[in-house]
């Protein structure tokens, strides 16, 4: 499949307090106003942090209570397929949490390439 038929997935992960969300916001800002970004916010408690940070500009679903790379491998693959299938993004970014390993969550993404994503 190629890329430009597929919906790119942007992985944003460091450590707590590194500056993900504020990247995420000023990149954001540069994007058209057209262009549907959809934020997959992984939570490592059960509480929603800083998802009231985001704006109108952005959609913002979020996967609680556990780290994308370990305790909620899986999901993330449901998640990004109802994602896909009920707000038709232009693209896809995912901030993990602090304490998410990336490699594992790359791992994920390739593995759903088939289905309409690809790992910018």
């Amino acid at each position: 499949m190629d890329t430009k038929d597929t919906i790119p997935i942007t992985v944003f992960t460091g450590f707590l307090g590194a500056g993900k969300t504020t990247i995420i916001l000023d990149l954001i800002q540069k994007f058209p106003k057209d262009y549907k970004v959809v934020l997959l916010k992984n939570e490592f408690g059960d509480v929603k942090v800083d998802s009231a940070l985001t704006n109108s500009q952005i959609q913002v679903t979020e996967m609680l209570n556990g780290c994308l790379c370990c305790v909620l491998v899986g999901q993330m693959k449901n998640a990004l397929l109802e994602i896909k299938e009920t707000q038709k993004p232009d693209r896809i970014i995912i901030e993990t949490s602090g304490s998410a390993f990336p490699a594992p969550i790359a791992w994920q993404i390739r593995e759903i390439a088939d289905q309409g994503f690809h790992l910018d």
